[in-house]
């Protein structure tokens, strides 16, 4: 088949579109993927398995008037023009369309091309956009009244209704957890045969590759044992400086030597409501058995948010041990590198109680211990696999007493081998690439003439 994916943001680095584009082309699938473009990025590109199509989107003016109708009729026409662009040089037969954003766009070029369609939700878009304004408030549509209209115009209440009248028409919904499945059956009415769930697991060989290219870096979980088993070469908190941490802080390119440091991570988007506040007061409370702790937060937000992360930092940790990175080339969001153990300190809301963040398999199969609140299903597949710890959300003190505990080595080993073990048998890429081969397979069969049906 000739799958054309959409994209609305840049490629690389999305890797959950390079992992599906690299398991369709193993077994044939031809994959055009239209994305975002940059002035300087050339307009079209292969990239790796994938010929990558860059979409012009009008600037200035033209971009307003652009976003105007997009927020009015979710679809957008410099898509489905370029989608006709990649339909005019080979028939398309299946129209992959990532995020809700271009789900009815994708409807629209399924309909006009005779091919099927897939929607793929990795994030509940309905409760991220009501809790980021829920926790915004109403100050932020006094401070800039020309966010108004396009805050009415792509609302949690529109997209609920976008969700409830385009994703029924799609040949398949494809979701990243079975909670998020049962939230699209109940809440949607979706069929059940047109939701399947394909996780946002890590690739093992990726990380095992990773591991090769360092020749300094030690087999195992990074925490090796000498023949007298003793510690080698590192601190009661501290990994040695050929292991995965180290290795993956030079990476970084922090700016300070993580061989006898305890190095706690987090990664993800740098907003309110994370439980950011709680890790970094747990991660204070818990110096004192966490020797030489530092904490890594990898991510981007809002400068006037990361300045009162900052000073927070400041007041509760001292000495700069709180290390704030940009995610940029060679520094993935979604692994876990430079740290000691992985911490999801967001807690149970309406959105992760349906998503799962990909840095836990990342974590897992790179046998980092994981700290989790109890959010399910991140939760649920912590303790269904024993590979760290769970705690309630806005809980500092319950997260410090983890964070100590999870200090001690050996604990450490047996959580991070729970997980590798847990990754290689279930949550891996090569069972999750399987089900969405799975799925092509059947539309492949199917190719039923394309409903039409749009509100």
């Amino acid at each position: 088949m000739h799958v054309c994916m959409l994209l609305r943001d840049r490629f690389p680095p999305d890797e959950r579109v390079r992992k599906e584009a690299a398991a369709l082309s193993v077994v044939g699938h031809d994959v055009t993927l239209l994305c975002r473009g940059e002035p300087l990025e050339p307009e079209r590109e292969r990239v790796g398995s994938v010929d990558v199509w860059r979409v012009d989107e009008p600037t200035g003016s033209g971009d307003a008037l652009r976003r105007a109708r997009h927020a009015a009729t979710f679809v957008d026409a410099a898509w489905l023009a370029a989608v006709s662009e990649v339909a005019e040089e080979r028939a398309i037969d299946a129209v992959h369309a990532h995020g809700l954003s271009l789900s009815k766009t994708g409807l629209r070029a399924g309909a006009t091309h005779d091919a099927a369609v897939l929607v793929d939700v990795r994030e509940n878009r309905v409760e991220r956009v009501r809790n980021r304004r829920q926790s915004r408030g109403r100050g932020e549509a006094l401070r800039s009244p020309a966010v108004v209209p396009g805050r009415l115009l792509t609302g949690p209440r529109r997209l609920a209704r976008l969700e409830s009248n385009v994703l029924p028409e799609a040949d398949r919904v494809l979701v990243n957890c079975e909670e998020a499945r049962a939230r699209y059956l109940r809440e949607r009415d979706l069929d059940p045969r047109s939701v399947a769930v394909v996780r946002d697991t890590t690739d093992v060989a990726d990380v095992d590759a990773e591991r090769a290219r360092e020749p300094s870096r030690e087999t195992g979980t990074g925490r090796d044992r000498d023949d007298a088993g003793g510690d080698a070469g590192r601190t009661p908190t501290g990994r040695a400086a050929g292991t995965p941490a180290a290795v993956g802080a030079r990476t970084l390119g922090l700016e300070f030597d993580p061989a006898p440091a305890f190095v706690i991570a987090c990664f993800g988007p740098l907003a309110r409501g994370r439980g950011l506040e709680t890790l970094i007061e747990a991660t204070a409370r818990a110096a004192d058995d966490a020797v030489n702790s530092r904490l890594v937060l990898v991510g981007e937000g809002p400068a006037e948010y990361v300045a009162e992360l900052e000073a927070l930092a400041r007041r509760r940790l001292a000495g700069g041990r709180v290390t704030i990175v940009e995610p940029g080339p060679g520094r993935e969001p979604s692994r876990p590198v430079a740290s000691d153990v992985c911490v999801l300190p967001e807690g149970p809301n309406s959105a992760t109680e349906t998503e799962l963040p990909p840095g836990l398999f990342a974590a897992m199969a790179a046998s980092v211990p994981v700290l989790t609140t109890d959010a399910a299903p991140r939760g649920r597949i912590v303790e269904a696999t024993d590979c760290g710890r769970v705690v309630p959300a806005d809980d500092p003190g319950a997260m410090a007493a983890a964070l100590a505990a999870l200090a001690d080595p050996e604990l450490a080993d047996a959580l991070g081998a729970n997980g590798r073990r847990a990754v290689e048998r279930e949550y891996n890429w090569g069972r999750d690439g399987e089900r969405l081969r799975r799925i092509y397979r059947e539309l492949a069969a199917e190719r039923r003439p394309y409903r039409v049906t749009l509100y």
